[in-house]
């Protein structure tokens, strides 16, 4: 935990962040939903496997919703702007030339592209990644996930190309 603060007190790599609207991903955060009357998009925080997996989405899609509908949801104002003037719509040379060269980019079924940034991060013991994705359709951001994720995860092998992305 020290290690994490003093990380925290000094800041995060200039491409990543732990923050997406109101939550952070490395305080913990309540598994919930966050929605906005009117807005489409919602922003959901969870907690898996103890804490050893944190994520934060932002999105309009609806299977998501369909899959944490039983979660306490609030209302609350869903944030255009994600991080250092990327918002949703914009396209992903804008992320780039903001964010400089993704570490990863996949490209999985559909018209979708997953730009990736991450940082190893050290955290008392041991370390976890801080990853950002930016998922988008048509050259334009439509999604964003930030996590906080163990290594190893949940006792199985860790591979940062495994990490749960919903498209």
């Amino acid at each position: 935990m020290i290690a994490l603060a003093m990380l925290i007190g000094v800041g995060f790599p200039a491409h990543v962040t732990p923050v997406l609207g109101p939550v952070d991903v490395t305080k913990r955060p309540e598994t919930c939903v966050y929605r906005e009357t009117g807005n489409p998009y919602f922003l959901y925080a969870a907690l898996d496997c103890d804490g050893s997996h944190v994520s934060a989405v932002l999105s309009r899609d609806r299977r998501i919703l369909a899959d944490i509908s039983s979660f306490p949801t609030y209302k609350r104002r869903i944030p255009r702007k994600i991080f250092r003037g990327i918002a949703l719509g914009d396209s992903g040379q804008k992320v780039t030339s903001t964010l400089g060269k993704p570490q990863r980019r996949m490209k999985p079924k559909g018209p979708y592209t997953v730009l990736r940034y991450f940082a190893l991060v050290p955290e008392g013991e041991g370390k976890r990644y801080l990853i950002n994705d930016y998922v988008l359709k048509s050259d334009r951001v439509i999604e964003v996930s930030v996590g906080w994720e163990a290594v190893p995860g949940c006792g199985d092998t860790f591979d940062v190309n495994q990490f749960h992305i919903r498209l």
